[in-house]
């Protein structure tokens, strides 16, 4: 005889891969029954773990809304696939077991789903946090929060983490859920094919806690760089030809893979081919040296994660010697204004007025700067008292002064 439901058909369903996460997985459970929206059940699948992550997982209160199963390894995506699988809500949120939700989260995402009907999927913002789950000064709000943004990036770059990600089933299951064959990089292949399937709905309000541990997956940069390269083969099509011959969004594609990677070589030390793979990513995509978030990575590329653009580590002066290493730049001294102005506005945001008043200063100096204006702006503001310099941001904004972070302190999300 089937056995009932638990309860009754929730409003969202709330999936769990865990594998060797002993030390992670009953926090994270834990956030889930701690959100004020009570309505939900929650899908663990144990991967095939063999440490304490499945007794942990099971070892909760009695709570009929919770279900942990068990697969031999497979890996996150087959694990997302298998819950997804028997998920009964017609939302499916993903939460990884070293995440963690605050206890609004799951009523902002649902909420905002509900206000965009036409919407297949809803991104939240996610704030950094260390292995003991202490909030770490950088937070991401992806894209900017512009759904806009989103679309037209995506096909280049994933600025989407699956735990602040909510997706209508449906949708989910006509794409045929995650393809399991990616190590990495699976939940980005995941929201390229939901493009098709109609707008993605941004909620900023609703912060992710995203903890950055040495055994994440994202820490393994040959692993994640071999998943973007065949992401790209997937939906960009096969290399032929020199680079300068490929269509454009492949190129973008790979440069912004390339620069990724390169960014987490210095990360960890590995300067010669960090500044390798810098130089190939402009070569492959020249234009990259123009786009917003270029020259605030490379300031704070020697930052842990979690810590960058913040005055933790940071030395401006090396980030300046990493860039002259790469020249010639495309775009001559306008780029290199570019950087300086760059730097200057993360030296402010850290903190460091006198860093920031040099950099802006070089800045507005040379030739072919766009908003030269903006620069003297930002030297002036260097010299302020920091409470005058905050009071006259609020007023120009209409709100508190202080970046959106998008990367490591880019100020094209504010």
């Amino acid at each position: 005889m089937p056995q009932p439901d638990p309860i009754p058909e929730p409003t969202v369903s709330v999936v769990m891969p865990a594998y060797q996460s002993e030390r992670f997985v009953r926090a994270a459970i834990e956030s889930v029954r701690s959100q004020s929206l009570e309505d939900w059940e929650l899908i663990v699948v144990d991967d095939g773990s063999t440490d304490g992550t499945l007794p942990i997982a099971r070892s909760g209160p009695d709570d009929p809304r919770v279900r942990v199963l068990q697969q031999a390894h497979g890996g996150a995506s087959s694990a997302r696939n298998h819950a997804i699988s028997i998920a009964r809500a017609r939302l499916v949120a993903f939460l990884d077991a070293d995440d963690l939700w605050p206890e609004h989260y799951l009523a902002l995402m649902t909420s905002a789903l509900r206000a965009a009907p036409e919407a297949v999927l809803a991104f939240g913002s996610w704030q950094y946090v260390d292995e003991r789950a202490t909030l770490l000064p950088q937070s991401v709000v992806p894209f900017g929060a512009d759904a806009r943004r989103a679309r037209e990036e995506l096909p280049r770059r994933n600025a989407l983490v699956p735990s602040a990600v909510v997706v209508r089933t449906a949708a989910l299951r006509r794409v045929g859920g995650f393809d399991a064959t990616f190590e990495a990089c699976g939940d980005w292949d995941l929201w390229l094919r939901l493009l098709p399937e109609g707008p993605f709905a941004p909620q900023p309000g609703a912060t992710t806690l995203y903890r950055t541990h040495p055994g994440s997956i994202t820490e393994d940069v040959d692993g994640v760089e071999r998943g973007r390269l065949r992401l790209i083969e997937k939906h960009h099509g096969p290399a032929s030809g020199p680079p300068a011959t490929w269509p454009l969004p492949r190129r973008q594609a790979v440069g912004q893979a390339l620069f990724a990677v390169a960014l987490a070589r210095l990360r960890q030390g590995d300067p010669a081919t960090g500044k390798s793979e810098l130089a190939e990513a402009i070569t492959v995509w020249p234009e990259i040296v123009e786009e917003d978030e270029f020259f605030f990575e490379l300031a704070c590329a020697n930052q842990p994660r979690g810590l960058r653009g913040s005055a933790y580590g940071l030395d401006l002066d090396e980030a300046a010697q990493l860039v002259r290493s790469l020249e010639p730049l495309p775009g001559g001294a306008a780029t290199r204004a570019r950087a300086a102005f760059a730097f200057a506005w993360v030296a402010l945001s850290a903190g460091d007025r006198e860093t920031a008043r040099r950099f802006a200063l070089e800045a507005r100096g040379l030739p072919g700067l766009r908003g030269k204006s903006s620069a003297l702006a930002l030297a002036a503001r260097a010299t302020m008292p920091t409470r005058l310099a905050r009071r006259i941001e609020g007023r120009r904004h209409g709100r508190p002064a202080g970046l959106k972070e998008d990367g490591c302190g880019s100020p094209s999300s504010s």
